[in-house]
């Protein structure tokens, strides 16, 4: 993958999980138990819950949330899947979580076959963006009716946004099956 120079210098976010830890087995010691497990790339809140039996009378739960968090963000809008020979309006949504809104770049990178329809739209832009209002990074995406299509294969969606004034970025990588 050739990514261009805010792809390349970003850490591409790729691992998304509903529920990224989930053991029902943790072995407690004296009302003390451990577990280790890597977050993963959703910017979300994620609850933490533990439940602990012990017989048939006692019992204790706890919560708490992990929140994960960038100054800039970009949200994928895509489909689901794709088939060979369709026309789609895909990308993402940029908006800033913390500090000023102000001049941006983004850039996507397209894999597995995927091409913009339209030749006048740039993979790299300069955008402004609203310290409020969402910024749409939409593009008109084919699927050629040549595609591969076997049972594993996939196309696959790259889009990172830098603001100008801090350097603060995101990007995300999404593989959509072929159908």
């Amino acid at each position: 993958m050739a990514f261009g120079p805010l792809l390349d210098k970003s850490t591409v976010r790729k691992n998304f999980k509903t529920v990224p830890y989930y053991n029902p087995g943790i072995v407690v010691r004296k009302g003390q138990g451990e577990v280790s497990f890597t977050l993963p790339d959703n910017l979300t809140e994620f609850a933490l819950r533990a439940i602990a039996t012990s017989g048939f009378d006692k019992f204790g739960t706890g919560k708490s949330v992990v929140a994960l968090r960038l100054p800039v963000v970009v949200q994928e809008s895509l489909p689901r899947f794709v088939r060979p020979g369709d026309g789609i309006k895909a990308g993402g949504i940029a908006r800033v979580v913390e500090g000023e809104g102000g001049p941006a770049r983004s850039e996507l990178e397209l894999g597995g076959g995927l091409t913009i329809k339209d030749k006048g739209s740039a993979e790299a832009a300069n955008l402004t963006l609203d310290k409020v209002l969402p910024a749409k990074l939409l593009y008109p995406l084919v699927a050629p009716l040549g595609l591969a299509k076997t049972q594993d294969s996939t196309v696959s969606v790259t889009l990172g946004v830098q603001r100008l004034a801090d350097g603060a970025k995101d990007a995300f990588l999404l593989e959509l099956p072929v159908r």
